[in-house]
């Protein structure tokens, strides 16, 4: 009886060990998964972020710096000649420096688009196209059909659309760093 007793309770010991040891790899195999999937979302939201500022923010920021630029030497330029003049240099500044750079603004909203997040952005955005489509419709309507549109009014450069891209391309720089602290201390 006692050689059946020890058996029993060696069995029984056997039989929790097996438990244990089923429950504890189940439990560390699910936490793994868990710190798996974590991982992979913060990365993939780092690829988005990296992204948005390659292909999105970065670009678009750089063309409208530029279109800052040329204004800036234009109206250095306006000031230091005749007023007679000052015609034929804004039809030659629109035709060499604006319509190419609104022009490569409107195409990288039109295929990028989607990695716009911000609200503030996408609103901004929607005035822009609105200023840009209406500059370039008046200037293609006087000079191909030879009609003055001089007195309508343009829509002027919407004056947050470039703070509203500064700041989101701030934040999302500041969420992607904050990721990248993330997922090295979850290492």
């Amino acid at each position: 009886m006692a050689d059946s007793s020890v058996t029993m309770v060696t069995a029984g010991i056997a039989g929790i060990a097996v438990i244990v040891t089923v429950v504890g790899w189940n439990v560390s195999h699910y936490l793994a998964k868990k710190r798996e999937d974590r991982t992979l979302r913060i990365e993939s939201t780092i690829n988005k972020i990296e992204r948005q500022i390659e292909e999105f923010y970065g670009p678009l920021l750089s063309r409208m710096e530029l279109i800052f630029n040329v204004w800036r030497i234009r109206e250095i330029i306006f000031n230091k000649v005749d007023n007679k003049c000052r015609g034929k240099i804004d039809e030659f500044v629109w035709k060499e420096y604006f319509l190419p750079l609104h022009d490569e603004i409107r195409d990288l909203i039109k295929v990028k688009f989607y990695l716009v997040d911000d609200q503030k952005v996408a609103s901004s955005i929607k005035e822009y196209l609105e200023h840009s489509t209406q500059e370039l419709f008046q200037k293609r309507i006087e000079k191909e059909l030879n009609i003055s549109t001089a007195h309508i009014e343009g829509k002027r450069w919407p004056k947050d659309f470039h703070p509203n891209v500064l700041t989101a391309l701030s934040d999302i720089k500041l969420i992607r760093e904050d990721l990248i602290k993330e997922l090295k201390a979850s290492q």
